[in-house]
Formats: structure tokens, C-alpha cells, sequence
């Protein structure tokens, strides 16, 4: 039995919609703060990231290029 408002089915729909959005406005984001990493790069500017930062955004590279073994 659903909950009109909480558990049926045009609620979860909406829920799902809502944590769609956020999940796109966190990769403007993160997108955003990846370009100014690369301009640091590019400018010859320390990047301040710890060691688990760096094998946290090798582990998502090689997630998202398909290559399912862990980096190097």
C-alpha cells in the first residue's frame, strides 16, 4: 500500500526528478572546478590535492573511459 504524497508511484517519479537535477547541477559543478584544476595546470600552479584525491579522480577517469581495472 502507498502513501499518496510519499511512496506512489507520481511521488517516486517526482523524487527521482529532483535527485536527477542536483546530480546534473553537482557535475556543472564539478566540471567547473576540473576546468580551473587544468588552467592551474596550465599556468604551472600547484594543484593542493592530497595523494587520495589524486587515485579518487584516477578511479572516476577509469570508471567513466570504461577501463574497469584500477589505475596505476
Amino acid at each position: 500500500m502507498s502513501t499518496p504524497g510519499f511512496d506512489d508511484p507520481q511521488s517516486i517519479l517526482d523524487m527521482r526528478k529532483r535527485h536527477a537535477e542536483i546530480g546534473m547541477r553537482m557535475q556543472r559543478l564539478a566540471l567547473h572546478g576540473l576546468e580551473e584544476s587544468e588552467a592551474k595546470v596550465a599556468r604551472g600552479e600547484a594543484l593542493d590535492m592530497t595523494a587520495d584525491d589524486v587515485q579518487k579522480m584516477l578511479d572516476v577517469a577509469a570508471e567513466l573511459i570504461g577501463d574497469r581495472k584500477k589505475p596505476i
